[in-house]
């Protein structure tokens, strides 16, 4: 048995197996993305509007729309915009520390967001995909744009806010406004 190597239990064999699980969770998460990317933000024919449960017709648009006139609403498009009120929410789509939390509690693929990532446009936009997959993928399939401008703003029940009703019209026109 001298001439037995045992190869499964050196130091450098985890090395290389941890390096590929984490090669692997990154081409998983960057694949998501662009999955994400391809279904939502492709130029497609805008749908034809659809009617939301408070009988308001939504208007026709895709979710690359829907993120410029969300950006437009929150901080008039300024990636550096800081809000002065408690929540200190801060970015281009005035995410709040609550909002990163959240995220990080929820964990996609192990993807982890700090709170500067709200101030860097590409991380923040994802952290607004990802928590619209979440709580309300649903109403991405109906182009419920109103009703995902309420939850991005108050929160998993921001849909059922009488305060993010007027938040999920303005999006919306907004949205009406670029078409």
């Amino acid at each position: 048995m001298s001439g037995v190597k045992d190869w499964g239990h050196s130091p450098r064999a985890c090395r290389i197996g941890q390096w590929v699980r984490r090669l692997f969770l990154v081409v998983v998460v960057v694949a998501f993305i662009f999955m994400v990317r391809v279904i939502f933000l492709a130029d497609t024919p805008s749908p034809s509007p659809v009617v939301n449960s408070s009988s308001s017709a939504e208007p026709a648009g895709d979710f690359e729309t829907f993120l410029a006139a969300l950006a437009d609403k929150e901080s008039g498009g300024d990636p550096n915009a800081v809000c002065n009120l408690p929540c200190g929410c801060v970015g281009l789509y005035q995410i709040t520390k609550q909002y990163v939390d959240d995220l990080n509690r929820i964990g996609f693929y192990g993807l982890s967001f700090t709170y500067d990532d709200r101030l860097d446009p590409l991380r923040a936009e994802t952290m607004v995909v990802f928590y619209m997959l979440h709580y309300v993928c649903n109403r991405l399939v109906d182009y419920d744009w109103s009703t995902l401008a309420r939850v991005h703003h108050g929160g998993p029940d921001g849909w059922d806010e009488e305060y993010t009703k007027g938040f999920g019209e303005d999006v919306a026109e907004r949205m009406r406004t670029t078409d």
